[in-house]
């Protein structure tokens, strides 16, 4: 029969069913959906037949509209793995505009609306790709909710040196991320994907460079941001405790305790409320990086470098400046 298995960032069914050898790439590093598609190949093998068109499941449309995609982001796939759990056994013609209009109502009832609209961006491109397929009549209309506000959330100075300062032997995992995260303004998804070849802590001016993948189009983005000392010294700490060599290996994850983003998170968050900072969000540290740095004169095309931004337009919303520095700007006019 069937299995997985994992070969670099992507699961392979491999196998033998009927005496025909299987090797065949799920292009997925997400297990949950990898096994679905697992048990998709094997009763198709088995029984020598597919589902007829009017019975395609939303997990064969999930299949197939991942077969054709160079990347998806593990954002978009964990929500599709979600609703193939969600809505296993529906036919893709189930989700329908009543279906779905039944189902906006309820699930406007038990999160907010930016939720929910991220959900529907990540399931409505399969059942577009189902249409085109011919496995459903027509694409239903659904209003999206809006985005609402965007969080500006930037931390006061007593919360960011209650962070700084937060160092414990029980939490030097999150508190080593959160620095990382304070002073180099980098997602969090940037972070736990670092490995040692990306860090030149040993160089004259040292640095690191951050990747990121843009949604659309796979492609991956890359910049430089200079590495302040005191990570470089907490770092090479932090290695001589746990007596890993002191010139890692390049292909080492510079955070190794999480390869997940959600976990990750999580654990950063909890760090955070344990030294008193609520209503935290580890994309936070980002915005405090950039309102720091405007705080000191930074001129605003170097924040927009530091933090991946093309645009000056979208900078502009890490750039929260407190209120006392309104306040002074007013004064500036009588002065």
């Amino acid at each position: 029969m069937l299995s997985l298995k994992l070969r670099g960032d992507t699961y392979y069914v491999v196998g033998q069913v009927n005496g025909k050898r299987v090797r065949k790439t799920t292009k997925t590093s997400d297990k949950e959906i990898a096994n679905h598609i697992r048990i998709q190949m094997e009763h198709e093998m088995v029984t020598g037949r597919r589902s007829s068109t009017t019975q395609k499941s939303f997990s064969d449309a999930v299949e197939s509209y991942l077969k054709r995609r160079d990347f998806t982001s593990n954002t978009t796939i964990r929500y599709l793995s979600k609703f193939m759990d969600e809505w296993d056994g529906m036919t893709v013609d189930q989700i329908n505009q009543n279906f779905l209009e039944d189902w906006l109502d309820e699930r406007l009832d038990a999160v907010t609306g930016p939720t929910v609209r991220r959900e529907v961006n990540a399931f409505m491109p399969v059942i577009r790709h189902a249409r085109k397929r011919g496995w459903i009549d027509e694409v239903p209309d659904i209003e999206r909710p809006s985005d609402g506000e965007p969080r500006l959330r930037v931390l006061n100075e007593d919360e960011y040196w209650a962070l700084t300062r937060g160092y414990s032997k029980e939490n030097k995992h999150a508190w080593g991320l959160t620095q990382f995260l304070l002073l180099t303004g980098a997602r969090i998804g940037e972070a736990i994907a670092l490995k040692f070849k990306d860090v030149h802590f040993t160089e004259q001016e040292p640095y690191v460079v951050l990747r990121t993948r843009k949604r659309k189009g796979g492609k991956e983005d890359s910049r430089v941001v200079p590495l302040v000392g005191v990570l470089i010294k907490n770092g090479l700490a932090y290695r001589e405790a746990t007596g890993k060599p002191p010139v890692p290996d390049p292909e080492e994850w510079v955070f190794p305790k999480w390869r997940d983003q959600r976990a990750a998170g999580k654990a950063v968050i909890k760090f955070a409320e344990s030294v008193g900072v609520k209503n935290f969000r580890p994309h936070d540290c980002r915005r405090t990086f950039a309102t720091r740095l405007l705080e000191r004169g930074t001129n605003p095309r170097t924040v927009a470098d530091l933090l991946g931004h093309t645009s000056l337009t979208m900078v502009m919303r890490y750039m929260v400046p407190p209120s006392h520095v309104k306040q002074d700007a007013v004064n500036a006019l009588v002065m």
